[in-house]
């Protein structure tokens, strides 16, 4: 069974395109699937039209949180309650193709435990990005690899795939919430516990139907260099 996990938060005009591309693609890679989202409770009623769109779909799963926290924070409550053997992480908001899940499955199934979706290695890219935008993504991966000896090119992307097993392991020693600090995090316990992990290239283009972005980079920049000097010396504890 393939779970995603998708965390929402006033993405109400995002979630119906959301769900049809993504049951689209779904259908033809796996006879047994769920789409898990995990919503702040929405003030737009993101998780009115999910409740609605539950009456004619039984995939779809709807967890409900009381205030935000982090997208770190709704991933592993998505985790939580995911029943797949297999774990999709992607934005509602489409900026991150569904097409890539075919090759994610393979690589899963080749002998990896995680793929990550690159926009950092041959063939990727981003497009429709704003500079700052761009320059942070580029910054907090460049800042792992030299704290952290990470050799993961993205290991901020939230788009990903990886095994039960790697949660299972990881639940309990995870302790960041936001972005990109959660992604990284996860990145680097996983390799410490030997799981293996490859990317694929892939093109971000930004692509919001609705809603705007709810990252504080300030607040999350603070936050995300005290994670690398907290990993960087407290190792797989």
């Amino acid at each position: 069974m393939i779970s995603v996990v998708v965390p929402t938060y006033n993405e109400k005009g995002n979630i119906l395109p959301f769900v049809k591309q993504m049951e689209h693609v779904l259908e033809k890679i796996s006879d047994d699937s769920e789409i898990i989202f995990v919503d702040d409770s929405s003030p737009d009623g993101t998780g009115e039209v999910i409740k609605n769109l539950q009456k004619n779909n039984s995939n779809l799963v709807l967890v409900e949180r009381e205030k935000k926290e982090g997208i770190g924070a709704a991933h592993m409550a998505g985790f939580d309650v995911a029943k797949g053997d297999i774990i999709i992480t992607i934005d509602v908001d489409l900026s991150q193709n569904p097409k890539y899940l075919f090759d994610f499955k393979d690589k899963l199934y080749s002998g990896w435990d995680m793929v990550i979706g690159s926009r950092y290695i041959k063939g990727g890219g981003m497009e429709n990005k704003t500079f700052i935008s761009h320059m942070g993504s580029r910054f907090a991966n460049i800042m792992s690899s030299l704290i952290l000896g990470i050799k993961i090119r993205d290991a901020s992307h939230t788009f990903r795939a990886f095994k039960r097993e790697v949660y299972d392991k990881l639940r309990g020693k995870l302790k960041s919430k936001g972005h990109p600090s959660f992604e990284v995090e996860f990145t680097y316990m996983a390799t410490k516990f030997g799981f293996k992990i490859c990317e694929i290239p892939v093109i971000f283009h930004e692509n919001r139907i609705s809603g705007k972005s709810k990252i504080d980079i300030r607040r999350e920049f603070y936050r995300y260099m005290k994670c690398l000097l907290d990993l960087r010396f407290r190792g797989n504890k």
